[in-house]
């Protein structure tokens, strides 16, 4: 009896080891998460879960992953999605990204967002949706890698491959790109590009968004022609802030397509 008895508890003991490494070196699963930001044009962001990968011990010592599983930004007449996105190395624990993607805090989500540094942002695929004149567009990206990315700005990103899959007057367009580069990305200013209107009588300089871009191997065409193009590439593409965000400015624009004919004034 015993005998049995301290089987038993070297049993539990040893379940009780097993289930404390896969807790400290294995992956942390967390229930589904919903965030939603609204932003403008009627539309939003959302997150559906979040996941800490690389366990306890990782992650006391900063080297865990966060990936954001179903990430929707609904744009007006454009929804982009992201089945996964994984942080590596990223100065903030997963409460604080959390906080980060709700706006909590006391400035806007666009500066919480630019709180988030990491080494690396990974995602098999950005999937971008794009409606006008009721015919869909849908343009997928893939295998997507940033790099050095500090205070929400992405050093370098990498596409692997795109591929674009169009209507126009009803004829279907296909094409597709080789590799895509683009350095010095400012993902919080271009965000805020759909969501915040200029200042009224405030200052509104342009800012660069891009430092550089470039995509290869550019083909696209329909039944009849078929066009390429080596390489394209640009320096220092800047923007600034509209009188209505362009997510409100999208919505309108579609409303006015579906409308007829726009008047002299919405002209």
């Amino acid at each position: 009896m015993i005998r049995h008895e301290s089987s038993t508890a070297r049993r539990l003991t040893l379940l009780a080891g097993v289930a404390a490494a896969v807790l400290a070196f294995g992956d942390i699963g967390f229930s589904p998460t919903r965030i939603t930001v609204p932003i403008g044009g009627g539309g939003g962001f959302t997150v559906e879960a979040v996941r800490l990968e690389g366990g306890l011990v990782r992650a006391a010592f900063a080297q865990s992953e966060i990936t954001l599983e179903n990430v929707v930004m609904n744009a007006g007449s454009s929804v982009y999605r992201l089945p996964s996105v994984t942080f590596s190395g990223a100065n903030l624990s997963r409460d604080e990204l959390l906080g980060a993607l709700r706006g909590k805090g006391d400035g806007s989500w666009h500066d919480a967002l630019a709180q988030i540094s990491a080494d690396t942002m990974t995602a098999p695929e950005l999937i971008v949706e794009q409606t006008i004149d009721g015919e869909l567009s849908v343009i997928t990206y893939r295998n997507l890698t940033a790099e050095g990315i500090e205070n929400g700005k992405l050093g370098s990103v990498v596409i692997e491959s795109t591929e674009v899959a169009s209507a126009v007057d009803g004829q279907e367009v296909e094409g597709s790109f080789g590799e895509t580069r683009v350095t010095n990305f400012d993902l919080p200013f271009a965000l805020r590009w759909y969501t915040d209107a200029a200042p009224e009588g405030g200052e509104n300089p342009f800012r660069t968004v891009y430092e550089s871009f470039s995509i290869a191997d550019m083909e696209f065409g329909d039944a009849e022609a078929t066009v390429t193009v080596g390489l394209m590439s640009a320096d220092a593409i800047a923007i600034r802030l509209m009188e209505e965000p362009l997510g409100d400015f999208m919505s309108e624009l579609q409303a006015m397509s579906e409308g007829g004919e726009p008047t002299d004034e919405q002209t």
